[in-house]
């Protein structure tokens, strides 16, 4: 195979034509290793070994970056990618980010119960649905989850009210509300309503909340 062009682009990379044709792309680290010119002759294994190459480098630069701005779990992370790479690259860049401990979807899983437990009062189902939702593997979900799924959904509920709805608990249509907003948290209906009834009969039933 002939190489017809070498042309930089916008992005510090360079374009490689062949015959005439787009071939593919070189990353700079890559391109200057590979010691490659316009009319240079090159085995085509050759080259699509290095376009390759570049594609790992490539995913893993965009990987770190992404990473920079946020954490993301394994499949978050091979999503984003893709968009920017092939899938071959883009499993090799998580991979990687895995190995440096940069990619750790149980930490994550973790982190991302106590702030579906704790900040935004969902219940453990709806927990275990939302990291379900961000491609957690169902033994990292069990191992995060363990002691959410040990607290009583009552006393989980009473908190709630406690900080947030009690004052609604005065109306009809404040019960209904504060109810609603319950259940979409994720909590049964059922016991919402012993909760609510508790509080109505004895404001200090769940003195420890």
């Amino acid at each position: 195979m002939q190489i017809t062009d070498i042309t930089p682009t916008k992005r510090g990379r360079y374009s490689v034509f062949v015959d005439g044709d787009f071939y593919g792309v070189l990353h700079a680290t890559i391109y200057v290793k590979a010691k490659i010119s316009p009319g240079c002759e090159i085995p085509q294994v050759d080259l699509d070994d290095l376009i390759r190459e570049s594609g790992m480098v490539i995913a893993r630069e965009k990987a770190l970056s992404l990473l920079s701005g946020r954490a993301y779990t394994e499949s978050g992370l091979y999503v984003k990618l893709i968009a920017f790479t092939d899938e071959q690259s883009a499993a090799d860049a998580v991979s990687r980010m895995k190995e440096l401990g940069l990619v750790d979807d149980l930490d994550y899983a973790r982190r991302y119960a106590a702030d579906c437990i704790n900040l935004k009062g969902y219940s453990a189902t709806r927990t275990r649905l939302a990291l379900r939702q961000k491609g957690i593997f169902p033994e990292d979900i069990d191992e995060a989850m363990i002691e959410y799924d040990e607290q009583d959904a009552e006393m989980q509920i009473a908190r709630l009210i406690t900080r947030k709805y009690l004052s609604r608990l005065q109306t009809e249509d404040g019960r209904r509300k504060a109810a609603a907003a319950l259940q979409r948290k994720g909590f049964r209906w059922f016991d919402i309503q012993a909760v609510i009834n508790n509080l109505l009969d004895d404001d200090k039933y769940y003195d420890e909340v």
